[in-house]
Protein backbone atom coordinates (compact mmCIF):
# COMPACT_ATOMS: atom_id res chain seq x y z
CA UNK A 1 0.00 0.00 0.00
CA UNK A 2 1.64 3.45 -1.06
CA UNK A 3 1.38 6.57 0.98
CA UNK A 4 -2.05 7.60 -1.75
CA UNK A 5 -3.64 4.90 -0.70
CA UNK A 6 -3.20 4.77 2.99
CA UNK A 7 -4.56 8.60 2.74
CA UNK A 8 -7.75 7.57 1.18
CA UNK A 9 -8.65 5.03 3.71
CA UNK A 10 -7.82 7.29 6.73
CA UNK A 11 -9.65 9.96 5.08
CA UNK A 12 -12.99 7.70 4.62
CA UNK A 13 -12.31 6.45 7.92
CA UNK A 14 -12.29 9.95 9.38
CA UNK A 15 -14.96 11.29 7.09
CA UNK A 16 -17.15 8.62 8.42
CA UNK A 17 -16.28 9.52 11.93
CA UNK A 18 -16.97 13.33 11.59
CA UNK A 19 -20.77 12.40 9.80
CA UNK A 20 -21.48 10.23 12.84
CA UNK A 21 -20.38 13.07 15.38
CA UNK A 22 -22.79 15.19 13.16
CA UNK A 23 -25.62 12.94 13.46
CA UNK A 24 -25.33 12.25 17.06
CA UNK A 25 -24.74 16.52 17.99
CA UNK A 26 -28.78 16.31 15.89
CA UNK A 27 -30.11 13.91 17.85
CA UNK A 28 -28.98 15.36 20.88
CA UNK A 29 -30.31 18.45 19.90
CA UNK A 30 -33.41 17.14 19.07
CA UNK A 31 -34.13 15.14 22.28
CA UNK A 32 -32.96 18.44 24.35
CA UNK A 33 -35.78 20.15 22.72
CA UNK A 34 -38.44 17.59 23.18
CA UNK A 35 -37.03 17.47 26.89
CA UNK A 36 -37.58 21.45 27.44
CA UNK A 37 -41.47 20.96 25.86
CA UNK A 38 -42.16 18.42 28.32
CA UNK A 39 -40.67 20.19 31.33
CA UNK A 40 -42.86 22.85 29.72
CA UNK A 41 -46.22 20.92 29.92
CA UNK A 42 -45.54 19.70 32.97
CA UNK A 43 -45.15 22.95 34.28
CA UNK A 44 -48.84 23.88 32.93
CA UNK A 45 -50.00 20.47 34.20
CA UNK A 46 -48.38 21.57 38.11
CA UNK A 47 -50.81 24.57 37.94
CA UNK A 48 -53.38 23.07 36.44
CA UNK A 49 -53.58 20.58 39.54
CA UNK A 50 -53.25 23.49 41.80
CA UNK A 51 -56.51 25.35 40.00
CA UNK A 52 -58.39 22.28 40.12
CA UNK A 53 -57.85 22.04 43.51
CA UNK A 54 -58.58 25.58 44.66
CA UNK A 55 -61.76 25.38 42.45
CA UNK A 56 -62.53 21.78 44.29
CA UNK A 57 -62.18 23.51 47.56
CA UNK A 58 -64.38 26.26 46.83
CA UNK A 59 -66.79 24.38 44.77
CA UNK A 60 -67.58 21.80 47.56
CA UNK A 61 -66.46 18.76 45.33
CA UNK A 62 -64.40 16.03 46.04
CA UNK A 63 -60.91 17.31 45.73
CA UNK A 64 -59.29 14.24 43.70
CA UNK A 65 -61.82 15.11 40.76
CA UNK A 66 -60.68 18.84 40.92
CA UNK A 67 -56.93 17.62 40.76
CA UNK A 68 -57.95 15.15 38.02
CA UNK A 69 -59.99 17.80 35.68
CA UNK A 70 -56.95 20.82 36.90
CA UNK A 71 -54.17 18.33 35.37
CA UNK A 72 -56.32 17.00 32.70
CA UNK A 73 -56.69 20.79 31.32
CA UNK A 74 -53.15 21.91 32.33
CA UNK A 75 -51.68 19.16 30.12
CA UNK A 76 -54.49 20.06 27.25
CA UNK A 77 -53.85 23.60 27.43
CA UNK A 78 -49.71 23.00 28.10
CA UNK A 79 -49.72 20.59 24.85
CA UNK A 80 -51.66 23.26 22.97
CA UNK A 81 -49.42 25.37 23.79
CA UNK A 82 -46.22 24.05 22.96
CA UNK A 83 -47.48 22.87 19.63
CA UNK A 84 -48.58 26.17 18.54
CA UNK A 85 -45.12 27.56 19.63
CA UNK A 86 -42.87 24.44 17.98
CA UNK A 87 -44.39 25.07 14.32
Amino acid sequence: MDKAQADAIAQVLLERDVREQEELRGRRAAETVYRARKRRVARFTLVGFGLGAVAAYLGNIPLITGFTVGGIAGTTIGWLVTQRSAV
